[in-house]
């Protein structure tokens, strides 16, 4: 017989996955057309590895990737600086590029400059998580790359073309690392999961936004952010 702390265990994890659905969804949904997405900042533990796919898969990260090629979700990775993307990558060589969680990762300038060239190496679309405005966030795990330097609003990516969309329910109910900051946690994730259908409409009140450009057939990028 199935004892109570397995049972609630088992609980936990259907929730946290229950709150993870709805971004991973409209993530496989976005790429259903894609045939090559090139991930920016993706390390080797991104969530797209939750993402059934029959697309190539690139990742490029600053920092050195495992050797051990079992723990890889991507098809091939590129170590290099994801604020100069343009050294390592042609003109729309790929159907897609996205970041999740990365560019409050950067300054602001930086963060202009790689909406311009993942732009640039796009062919349809841009996919953007990020969280709906500045959220404080120090180093973790003694990683200095994990530090919060921008915020970004659902107006501003608006004003560049793209739609925008709620994740992740209320901003209220999160702090550093998208963290629940009430208890019992798993009671309030949950709370946090059903608010999802709310900010979904309503992406300013947020915590995550995820920001989508469609690009035009034959698209020139000639747009400078800067």
């Amino acid at each position: 017989m199935q004892s109570w702390n397995d049972l609630k265990s088992e609980i936990k994890e259907w929730i946290v996955r229950s709150a993870e659905t709805p971004f991973l969804s409209a993530l496989k949904n976005e790429l259903k057309e894609c045939g090559s997405v090139l991930e920016v900042g993706s390390g080797i533990h991104s969530q797209i590895g939750k993402v059934p796919r029959k697309f190539y898969l690139e990742g490029i990260d600053l920092l050195p990737i495992k050797k051990n090629k079992k723990l890889w979700i991507h098809d091939a990775y590129k170590k290099g600086d994801i604020r100069n993307l343009r050294k390592y990558y042609k003109n729309s060589s790929f159907d897609a590029v996205i970041a999740i969680d990365v560019i409050e990762h950067l300054t602001k300038k930086d963060g202009f400059r790689l909406l311009d060239d993942m732009e640039w190496i796009a062919r349809k679309k841009i996919i953007i998580l990020t969280p709906e405005g500045f959220h404080v966030q120090g180093t973790v795990d003694g990683n200095p790359f994990m530090e919060h330097l921008s915020g970004w609003s659902t107006g501003e990516f608006k004003k560049y073309g793209y739609t925008t969309h709620g994740m992740h329910g209320l901003k209220i109910l999160r702090g550093e690392e998208a963290s629940i900051k009430y208890k019992p946690w798993y009671v309030w994730i949950l709370v946090s999961h059903l608010t999802q259908y709310i900010t979904h409409f309503f992406p300013r009140i947020a915590f995550h936004i995820i920001a989508i450009k469609s690009l035009p057939k034959g698209k020139e990028n000639t747009q400078d952010l800067t």
